[in-house]
């Protein structure tokens, strides 16, 4: 998980999708988000 797969999901959101495909990448998303504060949390 790298802050370019955010980048690349922001970048597909900003398209027009089916609602059930938006919200599934908008979720994986968020959870990508907060896997990185996470792993930053634990290395400080």
């Amino acid at each position: 998980m790298t802050r370019e797969c955010v980048a690349a999901a922001d970048a597909w959101l900003e398209g027009e999708h089916s609602p059930a495909l938006y919200r599934l990448v908008s979720e994986g998303r968020a959870g990508v988000v907060r896997a990185l504060a996470a792993r930053e949390f634990d290395e400080s």
